[in-house]
């Protein structure tokens, strides 16, 4: 008996049958044919064995709208992101079983989606988007914090992050042949929208890394522009660094916390919604016709995050050539 029957056995399933995928089969089978990072599949897998792993092994044909229904309050009680979270992918997985597993005359196995009962009994968890930021008044002590930090390396990164908006795992990629600084443009060629990133950079920003770039002797392209404290592997997206800044401050804030910060910043500055999505690498086709014609050269947006990272100086009292002699 193989361990899939022998744990259905142990917990009175229906044994899984080469015509009845169990959810794992499933799992497995949507990560090897969907076009997806490493990092997504990594978090569908872990969330399927965290949050189902007593329905690993069941086949799918015989998970209910009451399981879904009941296992879905039961992890609302603990999170009701992480049910949200749960309960898309499982979406997902049996969204692609209905049209992946067919008999001989190509009819649909799974003939009954038992996730279609999220929206007809409303059971969605309301999810609110979160606002915290850096607010100007608590720049000045961001900053001071930010240009004493023991892990320069950190703290370039966490500059590099305020005056950009980047998404944190997009600059944790960066390396030397992603940065051109005769025009002073950094390129994220693997996004979060499967879209490569221009970004043009801020004069600060543009003097701190040629100043760098002189500092490590001409590094090779491959190497990463933001190292970990080793100096030679590229920082990661979980470090903690910018809790030296929390402990030293009082403030409380993440990496993406920036991001939200930059954007609050532009649009506080008058920069148009046009360039500040460009700058995020946000799509605007999604706002109609108009949204889909709107092409902005990157010198435009170089004015336009240059306006962003003067107001962020700004908030923080901080002269921008003072600044430069600093990080040099």
């Amino acid at each position: 008996m193989s361990l899939a029957a022998s744990l259905c056995a142990a917990m009175n399933y229906p044994q899984p049958s080469s015509l009845d995928p169990t959810l794992l089969d499933c799992l497995r089978a949507y990560l090897d044919n969907k076009p997806l990072k490493l990092r997504t599949k990594a978090q569908y897998e872990n969330v399927i064995r965290r949050c189902v792993p007593d329905w690993l092994y069941k086949p799918m044909s015989s998970i209910t709208r009451k399981d879904i229904q009941d296992r879905h309050k039961q992890l609302t009680a603990h999170g009701p992101y992480q049910a949200n979270f749960c309960a898309r992918v499982l979406r997902a997985l049996f969204l692609f079983a209905e049209n992946f597993y067919t008999d001989q005359t190509g009819e649909p196995i799974i003939k009954s989606n038992p996730m279609r009962v999220m929206a007809a009994m409303a059971l969605w968890n309301k999810e609110t988007r979160r606002q915290r930021r850096i607010k100007p008044d608590e720049m000045p002590r961001y900053f001071a914090a930010l240009l004493t930090m023991p892990n320069k390396n950190a703290a370039d990164y966490l500059l590099f992050l305020t005056l950009t908006g980047m998404r944190k795992n997009e600059a944790t990629q960066l390396t030397w042949q992603n940065i051109d600084l005769n025009k002073g443009l950094a390129t994220v060629p693997d996004t979060k929208s499967k879209r490569p990133h221009v970004m043009p950079l801020p004069d600060v920003l543009w003097s701190l890394l040629r100043s760098r770039y002189m500092q490590r002797n001409c590094p090779p392209p491959s190497e990463p522009v933001f190292t970990a404290i080793n100096g030679v592997d590229p920082i990661s997206r979980y470090d903690k660094s910018y809790e030296y800044i929390c402990n030293v401050t009082g403030l409380s804030f993440s990496p993406h916390d920036l991001r939200r910060g930059f954007t609050s910043t532009a649009v506080e500055a008058g920069v148009h919604l046009y360039s500040i999505k460009r700058l995020l690498n946000h799509a605007i086709d999604c706002d109609g016709w108009t949204g889909g014609y709107f092409v902005s050269d990157v010198e435009n947006l170089r004015s336009a995050v240059q306006s962003v990272c003067d107001a962020i100086l700004s908030q923080a009292g901080i002269d921008k050539r003072e600044l430069i002699k600093k990080l040099k």
